[in-house]
């Protein structure tokens, strides 16, 4: 089992939780909501040492989705092959 994966502890304009596997899936047909900032704009991340950070952590789950087909509660194996369909 991979471990310390799902989710990243930060801080942005105030303390954070990133769910790492929610990284997935990235179109809009597959997103239940928006990360939005206090000012109800959506979030973007520039710090680069937690981008860094949150990137090594979703490179993990991706590695590890390859072999665990649809481990993740999200299905990115089936959405990754339904996305390919779509192409």
């Amino acid at each position: 089992m991979i471990r310390s994966c799902y989710y990243h502890l930060g801080r942005t304009t105030s303390k954070s939780i990133f769910f790492i596997s929610d990284a997935i899936p990235i179109t809009d047909k597959y997103i239940l909501s928006e990360h939005l900032a206090s000012n109800d704009t959506p979030y973007i991340i520039k710090n680069s040492v937690l981008l860094e950070s949150l990137n090594y952590k979703l490179n993990r789950i991706l590695n590890f989705e390859a072999t665990n087909h649809n481990y993740f509660r999200q299905h990115i194996t089936d959405i990754k092959e339904s996305l390919i369909k779509e192409l």
